[in-house]
């Protein structure tokens, strides 16, 4: 199924027997989901659920203890929490499709459980979101709301690309001058340091064809907009919204990830906070040194574990914190430049048996796959 909604072509996307909208004209849609999960039929699938109820999670309360692969570790962390009646929020900052979200949410519905999760999405494809929320019944676990999360309530101006919608970004003072040229050339600056003469020609290389596939017959050119959104603080959305509760939450904003982490970090004293956040030691200003100092801090108050990349978690290693070093060093190497790290909160019941359990969770093949 697929239909055009103002000026954007939209398609039905299977996600673990969920379905979500996608823009088709996107690079992840072209680039992350497997033909066979793209053109499900919006009728079949709400004819499917009048008779048989909506799809359960992959993960449920008979399988969970017996769960091998790190793909399921968020679901075992949460499953480890419900078992030592810690309840908790869960907040996707940068949300994407919502895909992250809608899983979450399932989970929570398939274990009749209470949990709420609030997704953050403030540019077009957050208005996907809240259609896939209703079309998969969790509108009483799952709250789109269409803000970006910054230092404070206000305005903010936003960077968006057609074709990139899970790029756009809070526009930073010091850097708008510069332009999105001058940005680029910023990150490629810095990415470029340290690589061989053969690594850049082959990174150059990678970024040519992938904007030339974008400029194939039938695509519409890309077209960079600057949008004003409104931003929350996300302590005061918290308080004003009477959320009290531990927080597991999951924060992809394109390079403002450290200014949301110090926030949230203000409320260890009352309350268990665990994260998922992006890092890309290139783009950290001060670099490798900056990234490897910041990870000891927060490894002070937190387990970290590598996840390598959220939307297909290939891995759950745990980092020694006498492997940060390592371990930057080993990221800043990867073909992407970038990895997921989990920050599980040292305070959560019976952590050290949670650590073994995710430790045991077997890695698989590292490939892109929302």
């Amino acid at each position: 199924m697929s239909r055009r909604l103002g000026n954007e072509e939209i398609d039905l996307v299977d996600f673990d027997g969920l379905k979500l909208f996608m823009f088709k004209d996107d690079y992840l849609y072209d680039h992350a989901i497997p033909q066979g999960r793209k053109s499900q039929s919006l009728q079949d699938y709400q004819h499917f659920i009048r008779q048989h109820g909506y799809p359960p999670s992959v993960v449920t309360p008979e399988n969970v203890e017996r769960l091998s692969l790190a793909r399921y570790g968020i679901y075992v962390f949460m499953h480890h929490l419900w078992k030592h009646g810690v309840d908790f929020v869960a907040l996707d900052i940068g949300s994407h499709v919502g895909e992250f979200s809608l899983k979450i949410g399932n989970c929570i519905r398939t274990f009749a459980r209470a949990n709420r999760v609030i997704a953050f999405e403030p540019t077009e494809v957050g208005e996907l979101v809240r259609y896939s929320i209703e079309l998969n019944g969790l509108g009483d676990i799952v709250k789109h709301e269409d803000l970006a999360v910054s230092e404070f309530d206000g305005l903010m101006l936003f960077a968006y690309t057609s074709g990139y919608s899970d790029g756009g970004h809070i526009i930073q003072e010091d850097t708008r001058a510069q332009g999105g040229s001058g940005r680029l050339i910023h990150f490629w600056r810095q990415s470029m340091k340290g690589k061989s003469l053969k690594s850049k020609i082959e990174c150059v290389g990678k970024v040519l064809r992938s904007k030339l596939s974008r400029l194939a017959p039938g695509r519409r050119h890309i077209s960079s907009s600057t949008l004003i959104v409104q931003s929350v603080d996300i302590l005061s959305y918290l308080e004003r919204h009477h959320c009290d509760q531990p927080l597991f939450v999951k924060i992809d904003v394109e390079g403002s990830d450290s200014v949301i982490i110090s926030r949230l970090l203000q409320l260890l004293p009352t309350r268990l906070v665990s994260i998922i956040f992006e890092l890309a030691p290139t783009q950290v200003a001060g670099g490798f040194e900056q990234a490897r100092s910041y990870l000891e801090s927060l490894g002070e108050s937190f387990h970290l574990f590598d996840l390598f990349y959220v939307s297909n978690p290939t891995r759950f290693n745990l980092i020694a914190p006498t492997e940060i070093r390592r371990f930057v060093t080993e990221v800043s190497g990867r073909e992407p430049g970038y990895t997921d790290v989990f920050m599980l909160d040292k305070r959560i019941p019976e952590c050290d048996q949670l650590l073994r359990r995710l430790s045991s969770l077997g890695a698989e093949a590292d490939r892109m796959v929302l």
